[in-house]
């Protein structure tokens, strides 16, 4: 009786056993979920700010990080960096030539247009609208 109880129990443990293994192995609960493919930025932008000025961008993007030159009419040079993606939202600062630096965040509209606000790290409270000519796909 003893041998046929724990042949029982041996068996209820090993199908238990077998049951999660084959549950912990299936691709839903083991593959990774990968995020979804960031908006893809292009290469060429341009920028307009609420008070008319705008400026030519030169984007160089890897997955949801960019970077990349920024000039003006008015010959003002500028380095774009710390730029990320962030599900439709986007954000990054520019380093200009004259040793200032701005910091700007925006927002992916679903039909791809981009708007959102900067400001001078010196001013912060001075903030200012943006927008992108370019629509961005996402």
């Amino acid at each position: 009786m003893r041998n046929h109880h724990y042949t029982a129990r041996h068996r209820r443990l090993t199908a238990t056993l077998a049951l999660s293994a084959g549950l912990a192995s299936s691709p839903s609960v083991a593959t990774p979920v990968r995020e979804t493919t960031p908006c893809r930025l292009g290469v060429l932008w341009q920028v307009t700010h609420a008070d008319g000025t705008f400026a030519r961008v030169e984007i160089a993007q890897i997955d949801t990080y960019f970077s990349g030159s920024v000039t003006t009419p008015t010959a003002a040079r500028g380095m774009l960096h710390d730029g990320r993606i962030h599900g439709r939202n986007l954000s990054f600062r520019v380093r200009w030539s004259n040793g200032r630096s701005s910091a700007y965040r925006g927002h992916i509209r679903p039909d791809g247009h981009v708007e959102g606000s900067y400001f001078a790290l010196a001013t912060p409270d001075a903030q200012q609208l943006w927008v992108l000519k370019q629509r961005i796909r996402c």
